[in-house]
């Protein structure tokens, strides 16, 4: 995820395409997924994960903008940031929680 932010937030700032950089990168995201369950090799694999490096990045890159362009005062783009990091984090614990379930205990084989 080191270049795709760097992509994003210049071309969101100088060109003010924020709405198709959403959905270009999350395009690049399902595709790089699709091509990564497809993948017979490592080299396939690698290149699917660097692709949806780029394609995550963008919304993690765009968000903060996006909450910015929506709330005018700073208290409440603070509130509008800490909703949105909240429910992304909240978003991740679940899914981490179900897998954790799902397992039965035996993820701690693992470690």
């Amino acid at each position: 995820m080191g270049i795709g932010p760097v992509l994003w937030a210049t071309l969101s700032d100088g060109y003010k395409i924020r709405r198709i950089l959403y959905l270009v990168s999350t395009a690049i995201f399902c595709a790089a997924s699709i091509g990564g369950g497809y993948a017979t090799s490592a080299g396939g694999l690698t290149a699917a994960r660097v692709f949806q490096a780029i394609g995550s990045s963008g919304p993690a890159m765009l968000g903060p903008g996006s909450v910015a362009d929506i709330y005018v005062s700073l208290l409440v783009f603070g509130v509008g940031w800490s909703s949105w990091l909240v429910s992304f984090d909240l978003l991740k614990q679940n899914k981490t929680n179900r897998f954790l379930q799902s397992k039965e205990q035996q993820w701690a084989s693992c470690f």
